[in-house]
């Protein structure tokens, strides 16, 4: 899928800006920017800039993947979280039914893993913040 651009009031001034931009940080990190590292350094770079840049979109969280992981934090057998969390899963076939648990999983994972990432990165900050 291919954007069209979108029409800035001012295009060319804000292409120099980031072209200046572009330039400080080359200038300022050259070592970042060597033939071996250019293409992760600019992915990197390029990731960071998006992040800090409005309007920050957030995907809403999926309420079944939201009821699995308050069940599992409670104790709940998987067995018995897939039907409450999987409507229809009675009906499905065995390959979709699969599918379906599969899927659940992943994301219950995949949340997982970003919960600790968040709960790691707010407590180093405040231990850093401690320290000083």
């Amino acid at each position: 899928m291919v954007r069209s651009p979108i029409p800035l009031p001012d295009h060319e001034a804000l292409r120099r800006q980031v072209e200046n931009f572009a330039k400080r940080l080359s200038r300022r990190f050259p070592q970042v920017f060597l033939d071996g590292f250019a293409v992760s350094a600019k992915v990197g770079v390029i990731r960071w800039l998006r992040a800090a840049l409005p309007p920050h979109p957030g995907r809403p969280r999926k309420a079944s993947v939201t009821l699995a992981y308050a069940l599992r934090r409670k104790g709940v057998a998987w067995p018995k979280i897939y039907p409450q969390c999987i409507p229809g899963l009675a009906a499905l076939r065995w390959a979709e039914r699969r599918k379906e648990i599969r899927r659940l999983r992943n994301a219950y994972r995949y949340r997982c893993r970003l919960m600790r990432r968040q709960r790691s990165k707010n407590s180093s900050t405040i231990s850093d913040a401690e320290k000083n």
